[in-house]
């Protein structure tokens, strides 16, 4: 998840992709071995990142 693999996922969960369909695309095993790993690495969780984070796009939502 370190890198570009870690803004994919992010991606991904900010346009709606289910977390099942995100972790086969990033060559997870399940969803669950994604979101283990996602957790230890950022302290959230996949919806916490989901609502949490603006996307790119959204640069009125974005620190001036």
């Amino acid at each position: 998840l370190v890198g570009d693999g870690g803004e994919q996922v992010i991606d991904l969960v900010q346009r709606g992709a289910q977390p099942s369909d995100v972790a086969a695309m990033a060559g997870y095993s399940d969803q669950p071995h994604l979101s283990r790993e996602w957790k230890s690495m950022t302290g959230w969780t996949l919806r916490q990142s989901k609502d949490d984070f603006p996307l790119l796009q959204d640069t009125d939502m974005l620190p001036a």
